[in-house]
């Protein structure tokens, strides 16, 4: 099953999110404030993700960091440190600290974690429940 949306820039960097999910959604809005303005930050469903070469079990499992003109794809915590390392400045240190080899694998469980338990987070509603 195909979800189309807007034409999704064919270079640029782009943090694709659930908009389902309100706990989603406000950390998206507090990450595109911190972003430069060429960055996209735009829920899932309002994209055509084939075109981003995500499928739909890939935008409900996690966040996704998409650098085209690199090749670039991260998900998850992976993406978010890449984010914050573009929004530079205190955001950028917390994504290089994030994804430090030494750090790497506890930003992927605590993503995990809140990824699975997102619907039980403040502001979350039923469809936040990835299941």
């Amino acid at each position: 099953m195909s979800q189309s949306g807007p034409e999704v820039p064919t270079s640029g960097r782009i943090f694709v999110y659930d908009g389902h999910c309100d706990f989603c959604t406000t950390s998206a809005v507090r990450l595109r404030k911190m972003l430069p303005a060429d960055v996209a930050v735009e829920p899932s469903q309002e994209l055509d993700i084939e075109d981003l070469g995500l499928s739909l079990d890939d935008v409900a499992r996690a966040s996704w960091w998409i650098d085209r003109e690199a090749g670039v794809r991260l998900e998850g915590s992976e993406g978010i440190a890449a984010a914050l390392q573009t929004a530079g400045g205190a955001p950028g240190i917390a994504g290089r600290f994030m994804a430090s080899a030494p750090l790497r694998g506890l930003s992927r469980s605590v993503y995990r974690q809140v990824a699975k338990n997102r619907h039980r987070l403040p502001g979350s509603t039923n469809s936040c429940c990835g299941d």
